[in-house]
């Protein structure tokens, strides 16, 4: 497996965890991180090169959900202290039924844009759903209100997930719309 590859055969399986620490590259950027799993301690290794910095970072102490496959580099080493995986996708963003992902939750406060006006909510599953202004008066969300959101997925600095809304409750928000 060259140095840039990411591992997209089929022996990948879902891997379930709370992030214990970040490994650091010797330039200091995040190259992978250490998952406390049911099954003890698990290294996943993200790739190298321009699509790390597509990768999720999550926070110590956020649980995460990846698809993983089997680190062909590690294997060319000496055994370490615990199993070793190759990140292949965040398994939470990963497309449901209908090709987009989904948040539910309830809506626990209330994003605004750096104008004041209400642009999302916060669930209370940590997740934000971004709606826009236009789509926040579209779709009438208050706190307690409970939301399944769907749209594309991206991590948060905290560890969750901020979810570009298209379908939130049934109701179709168009995006790029003005604000």
């Amino acid at each position: 497996m060259g140095k840039h590859h990411r591992n997209t055969g089929s022996e990948t399986r879902t891997l379930s965890g709370t992030v214990r620490q970040h490994n650091f590259s010797p330039k200091g950027e995040i190259e992978g991180l250490v998952l406390e799993t049911e099954a003890g301690p698990v290294q996943v290794n993200f790739p190298h090169g321009p699509e790390a910095t597509e990768l999720p970072t999550p926070v110590p102490g956020s649980m995460v959900r990846f698809v993983v496959g089997a680190d062909h580099r590690a294997a060319e080493h000496g055994s370490g202290d615990h199993p070793v995986c190759e990140f292949v996708a965040d398994a939470d963003a990963a497309p449901e039924e209908g090709g987009r992902p989904a948040t539910v939750g309830v809506v626990v406060r209330l994003n605004y844009a750096r104008h004041g006006e209400p642009n999302g909510v916060v669930l209370d599953t940590g997740d934000f759903v971004h709606l826009k202004p236009h789509g926040m008066r579209l779709v009438l969300l208050a706190i307690g209100t409970r939301v399944r959101a769907e749209g594309v997925a991206r991590p948060t600095a905290t560890g969750h997930r901020v979810i570009e809304a298209s379908v939130v409750n049934g109701i179709e928000v168009a995006r790029g719309k003005p604000h």
